[in-house]
């Protein structure tokens, strides 16, 4: 039909969670898309609310995007559980775009709040847009001397760097954290989606 889903999203919790409890909501987040692919990015999100909130103990939460987008119509819809905004960098006008749909995180509410706030965007991509998904490990990334990354410095690399196709900026980016933060661990995951709609070559 035209469609193709793009979910992108980030676990977080006040307490250790296993890497195996991750990977069991990580499965059954990604039945739940594969059994819904044609139903509106909300209403999935509200059967993964529905789902993850018995299993998760009190304090832990997870957030995430889900994104669909039409490449007929070049239309995306776009529903947010708590995750960090959606940055649309356009190379041809310099312009950025925040989005962030009104939602709160998965597993907090087992239903009727969670299912009363969650919101879907649609938007029409435009040319020379870039559309940017990332985690808040990539802005929270310190150096040695404890600076962050921040989001100053991230957006002004994505505007020097966002002319460029999807898997180059994302290169080039990661090279720019790293020599940012050199070779100081990291307290949180850093990941980072980028989409560019192509002109189909003859």
């Amino acid at each position: 039909n035209g469609g193709a889903d793009r979910p992108a999203g980030c676990a977080t919790s006040k307490r250790v969670c296993s890497r195996m409890r991750l990977q069991k909501e990580s499965n059954l987040m990604l039945t739940i898309f594969n059994l819904h692919a044609r139903v509106a990015s909300k209403e999935i999100l509200k059967g993964v609310n529905q789902w993850l909130h018995p299993d998760l103990k009190e304090g832990m939460f997870v957030t995430l995007q889900y994104l669909l987008i039409n490449l007929s119509t070049k239309r995306m819809r776009l529903a947010n559980a708590g995750h960090n905004p959606v940055i649309i960098y356009n190379s041809l006008t310099g312009a950025f775009n925040s989005i962030q749909p009104k939602g709160i995180a998965l597993g907090i509410d087992k239903g009727p709040i969670f299912n009363a706030n969650i919101q879907l965007f649609e938007y029409a991509i435009q040319p020379g847009d870039l559309l940017v998904f990332h985690t808040d490990g990539l802005s929270e990334a310190s150096n040695a001397r404890g600076e962050e990354y921040g989001e100053v410095r991230m957006l002004d690399a994505i505007k020097a760097l966002g002319g460029d196709h999807a898997d180059p900026f994302l290169e080039r980016m990661l090279k720019d954290l790293e020599k940012f933060n050199g070779n100081q661990t990291q307290m949180d995951d850093i990941t980072m989606i980028a989409i560019r709609l192509e002109a189909p070559t003859e």
